[in-house]
């Protein structure tokens, strides 16, 4: 499956036939977890440092889900395992930029985005 990467501001004029039974890496942008940092800091206009420790989940949660999100953390946060894998990591941007074209990059997220999903949940920090 080839997913030719169009230009950032031509409009989607084919997409790809994809079977049901295919799978997409839903990704726009492949970034370290400092370079994560760097975008929001830059979307913010205030430092965000990344500080490697455990994964946290400090919300309530269903328990069959919680056992899935503490396998998650332990494959992803203690073995460092690829997030797509190998069959799918060579696709990552190139799929998903081919199917959606109306995406936004983690910079534009934490801009536009994140304050007002923050503010949606009570919080205020970005005042």
């Amino acid at each position: 499956m080839n997913f030719p990467r169009p230009h950032p501001h031509q409009p989607l004029t084919r997409a790809p036939v994809l079977r049901p039974s295919t799978r997409i890496p839903l990704a726009f942008e492949l970034l370290t977890p400092t370079q994560v940092c760097g975008k929001f800091a830059q979307g913010l206009s205030r430092p965000v440092r990344y500080t490697r420790g455990p994964i946290e989940i400090k919300v309530s949660v269903p328990a069959g889900y919680r056992a899935q999100l503490d396998g998650i953390a332990v494959l992803f946060g203690q073995y460092q395992a690829p997030y797509f894998g190998p069959d799918l990591q060579p696709l990552v941007p190139a799929a998903a930029l081919a199917l959606w074209e109306g995406y936004r990059g983690i910079e534009e997220y934490a801009r536009e985005v994140f304050p007002v999903e923050e503010e949606g949940n009570g919080l205020d920090w970005m005042m």
